[in-house]
């Protein structure tokens, strides 16, 4: 399948088709680029490589880690290597580590390129061309729930004059940080969602959706998902 766009006035997101995993490519009128993600491990980020070199896209101003699991930043290493620190502006993730091959690339590479990590918590917000981008978690550095847990996602609301998206990793019901997310920001609402982990049956709460109304919803899996994603209960719910 094809990757999917969707548009509000003056920015665009591009969900990569990486399958079981996510990679979301956001552009300004102007030309700035925010990549969210850069999919599985397995495909060492070439689909994503791929896809911006087809686009024409020569520099990420914004790298961002939802979180660290490696069907998240398969691919980091693999687009700051090709990028290189001139093409390579900010990069944003929770603060936290993990043991794991894939970040231990991350990690290096970062460092191999003289570059930096910005470590974002709620009420952060990043300059993005025109765009508000505004992080609703995790709340407080570090101490959100523990390494890789879902309390830690990244989490964004990014809003260009009266339309906004919302960009949630993994977030889930069951863990509570859906409803950590809602009670902690009141102005939710928007145009355009990611669904959580994949359309995943323990995401995507009634109460997140009556919190963010979207107009528009885009799940990130392949059709043959062996997690079965999305659920179909999921899907009755948008």
């Amino acid at each position: 399948a094809e990757s999917s766009t969707v548009e509000i006035p003056e920015l665009s997101a591009t969900w990569i088709n990486v399958g079981q995993a996510d990679s979301i490519l956001l552009q300004s009128e102007n030309g700035d680029n925010m990549l969210i993600d850069t999919g599985d491990f397995s495909d060492d980020g070439q689909v994503v490589l791929d896809y911006l070199n087809k686009r024409g896209v020569n520099k990420i101003d914004h790298l961002v880690a939802s979180h660290q699991d490696s069907d998240h930043i398969g691919g980091h290493e693999a687009v700051i290597r090709s990028f290189g620190s001139e093409g390579i502006g900010e990069i944003y993730d929770n603060g936290l580590v993990r043991t794991t091959e894939t970040e231990d690339e991350y990690l290096t590479a970062v460092s191999d390129n003289g570059l930096s990590i910005t470590e974002v918590k709620k009420g952060d917000e990043i300059a993005f061309d025109g765009a508000k981008v505004k992080v609703l978690n995790p709340q407080s550095s570090g101490d959100s729930g523990g390494s890789g847990s879902d309390n830690d996602m990244v989490v964004l609301r990014i809003t260009h004059g009266n339309n906004a998206m919302f960009f949630g990793g993994d977030v889930e019901s069951d863990t509570g940080s859906e409803s950590t997310i809602i009670n902690a920001n009141q102005e939710l609402d928007v145009e355009v969602m990611d669904v959580p982990h994949h359309g995943s049956s323990t995401s995507s709460s009634v109460t997140l959706l009556d919190a963010l109304t979207p107009e528009v919803a885009v799940v990130s899996a392949p059709y043959d998902s062996q997690y079965g994603h999305p659920d179909d209960e999921v899907i009755n719910r948008y």
